[in-house]
């Protein structure tokens, strides 16, 4: 929960949790943002835009025009699989850079470099606010995978799990790395707002949580948005012990409620 913890060491202590608890799927993913996807397929997170661009010596960066519509949609996407390591190495490099290069292909950028009048080499840059987003989405992924331990009673004392506790979490309901959206969410439920209540009840409907469960929470984000210092700190607490017991109810809209306390913690 703490923005300034390591995302590496977060990392690091998730793949010794899900290794004693004997969770391959999740330690594979753990190991893939390690040490990098490889040829292993990348979840949705790791697709950012970018620009084609090349870099002419008079003029400076300048688009790359493709008359292909299908061609411009595709080189307008690109898949990331660095280690979590490498793109914190990167982003701490960057300084304030706001882009950073990704080259192509050599093959692809030759094809394109034939086709143009002028055969500038063409590369791609990306945002690198959609680097940050991916370490981002990594620490959102892991929160919501031990809140669901949490909410199944797996507590792990001192990082060592009894037998119960590993037996209960052989059934624990895992995410879906791949349609894990990270920063990116659902787009209707990122743009709600603390006081939207009509729009967050109907959204906890939809999730057939309890409406006695509907009305605390709402109970409490309403006091929450009047409040300040320890006591809002207070009701965010609350907030986080309501989302431990709703978890499995509440997916990927866990994130959207976490956006709304975080700023209180």
């Amino acid at each position: 929960m703490d923005g300034g913890s390591d995302v590496v060491d977060l990392l690091r202590k998730a793949l010794v949790v899900a290794t004693k608890l004997q969770l391959n799927e999740f330690r594979q993913w753990v190991e893939w943002e390690l040490r990098g996807y490889g040829s292993s397929p990348v979840p949705e997170y790791r697709r950012v835009h970018v620009q084609l661009r090349a870099y002419n010596p008079y003029h400076g960066w300048i688009p790359v025009i493709l008359e292909d519509p299908e061609t411009a949609r595709a080189a307008s996407l690109a898949e990331t699989g660095q280690s979590v390591p490498e793109i914190q190495e990167l982003l701490a490099k960057c300084g304030q850079k706001t882009q950073v290069m990704m080259p192509l292909d050599p093959g692809v950028a030759r094809k394109l470099m034939d086709g143009a009048a002028a055969p500038f080499e063409p590369t791609r840059l990306v945002d690198t606010s959609q680097l940050a987003g991916i370490l981002h989405a990594v620490r959102n992924t892991i929160l919501e995978w031990s809140l669901r331990l949490e909410a199944s009673g797996i507590l792990g004392e001192g990082m060592t799990f009894s037998d119960d506790e590993r037996e209960r979490a052989s059934s624990t309901q895992t995410i879906n790395i791949q349609s894990f959206h990270g920063v990116l969410g659902d787009v209707r439920t990122e743009q709600l707002q603390i006081g939207d209540h009509a729009t967050i009840l109907g959204k906890l409907e939809e999730l057939d949580i309890q409406e006695e469960q509907r009305r605390e929470l709402i109970g409490l984000l309403k006091e929450l948005k009047d409040s300040q210092g320890e006591k809002a700190k207070s009701l965010a607490s609350k907030i986080l012990s309501w989302m431990s017991a709703n978890i499995e109810k509440l997916g990927t809209f866990a994130k959207t409620i976490w956006s709304f306390i975080q700023p209180y913690l």
